[in-house]
C-alpha cells in the first residue's frame, strides 16, 4: 500500500476503494497512530488553535467563559490555548505576539485599550479576532460582552429600592473602560434619586480579584465611611470576586452583612450562592458569553 493511498484515506482528499480504506483504518488502529498536527496544519494553512487571552486565570468568571468557548469550538476540531495576560500591557502584547508566531486560527481576547495595535497586527497576519471586553474596542473588531454599566445600575437601584441612600462603589482600575462603564452605571442610578456620591464612597484601584476587593473595603473602613450616623449602608462591587474580597475584609473587621452593610456583586458566579449570606448579584451569563464569542469567531 502506497503512502499516497494512506494519506488520501486520512485526509479524505480523494476516493479510494473501500477495501483499501478498511486496511488503512485497521493499521492506524493497530499502531495507535495520530497525525502530526503541525505538518498537517501547515499543509492546510490552519493549526486548529484558538487563543483565549484573559487578565486573570484565577478569576472563576474567566473559567466559565473558557468552558463556554471550548464547548463551541471542540465540535469543529479547534483546541483552546489559554493565556494569562495579567494587568501588564507588555505581557499582554507578548501573548498576542505569541499567537501570531504560532499561527493561531483565532483569538478571543479581553485586552487593555493600548493593546489594539498588537491586535491589528494579529488580525493582519490572518488570525480571526473577537474581543471579550471594552478595553481594546476601536469599532473595527467583533465584540461580545455584557452591558456592565446596566448591570451595576440594576444592583445599585436594588439597594436604593431597599431604602439605602449612602452606597459606596468598589471598582477596578479607574483608567480601564470596563471600570469606567460600571462606575457610570452606579452614578446614574444614584443621580436618578438625587444623590451625588462624595469621593469617600468611591474605592478603585489595581486588580479585579479577591485581594483587590479586600483592599478596597479596607480603604472604606480606613476612611471611616462605614462609621457614624452618616455611614455607608450599602456597597456595590463591580464584579463578584471584588465583592467576595470585600465580604472577607468586612467580616474580619467585625461588620455584619447585611445587618451593618449590604453588599452586591456583578457576574452571578456559582460561588455567589455559596456565600453566607448568599451574595446578591446581577448575572452576565459568562459561559454563554464564551460560547457566543466562539460562535462569532467560527
Amino acid at each position: 500500500m502506497s503512502p499516497a493511498s494512506v494519506s488520501r484515506v486520512m485526509n479524505g482528499t480523494a476516493r479510494v476503494s473501500e477495501s483499501v480504506a478498511q486496511r488503512v483504518r485497521e493499521a492506524i488502529a493497530k499502531v495507535d497512530f495520530h497525525p502530526y498536527d503541525l505538518a498537517a496544519g501547515r499543509a492546510r494553512r490552519t493549526m486548529g488553535i484558538v487563543g483565549l487571552v484573559i487578565p486573570d486565570v484565577t478569576n472563576p468568571f474567566w473559567a466559565e467563559v473558557a468552558l463556554g468557548a471550548e464547548e463551541a469550538l471542540r465540535p469543529h476540531g479547534y483546541g483552546l490555548m489559554l493565556s494569562n495576560a495579567g494587568d501588564s500591557l507588555e505581557r499582554e502584547e507578548d501573548v498576542i505576539a505569541l499567537l501570531r508566531r504560532k499561527r493561531a486560527d483565532g483569538a478571543l481576547v479581553s485586552a487593555m485599550r493600548n493593546a489594539s495595535r498588537a491586535l491589528h497586527r494579529l488580525r493582519d497576519a490572518g488570525t480571526a479576532v473577537v474581543l471579550l471586553g471594552l478595553g481594546a474596542d476601536d469599532g473595527t473588531f467583533d465584540l461580545v460582552t455584557a452591558d456592565g454599566g446596566r448591570g451595576i445600575y440594576l444592583t445599585t437601584s436594588h439597594l436604593l429600592d431597599l431604602g439605602h441612600r449612602r452606597i459606596a462603589f468598589v471598582g477596578g482600575p479607574p483608567d480601564q473602560a470596563t471600570s469606567v462603564d460600571r462606575r457610570a452605571g452606579y452614578e446614574r442610578a444614584l443621580a436618578e434619586r438625587g444623590i451625588s456620591p462624595p469621593p469617600a464612597w468611591i474605592a478603585e484601584g489595581p486588580g479585579w480579584g479577591h485581594q483587590a476587593g479586600g483592599e478596597r473595603a479596607r480603604e472604606l473602613l480606613a476612611r471611616r465611611a462605614l462609621d457614624g450616623p452618616e455611614r455607608v449602608t450599602g456597597i456595590v462591587a463591580a464584579n463578584d470576586v471584588l465583592a467576595f474580597g470585600a465580604l472577607g475584609a468586612l467580616d474580619a473587621a467585625g461588620r455584619r452583612v447585611p445587618d451593618d452593610v449590604s453588599v452586591t456583586g456583578f457576574d452571578d458566579l456559582p460561588l455567589a450562592a455559596l456565600c453566607r449570606p448568599p451574595l446578591t448579584t446581577a448575572a452576565q451569563f459568562s459561559r454563554e458569553r464564551g460560547r457566543i464569542a466562539a460562535q462569532v469567531l467560527l
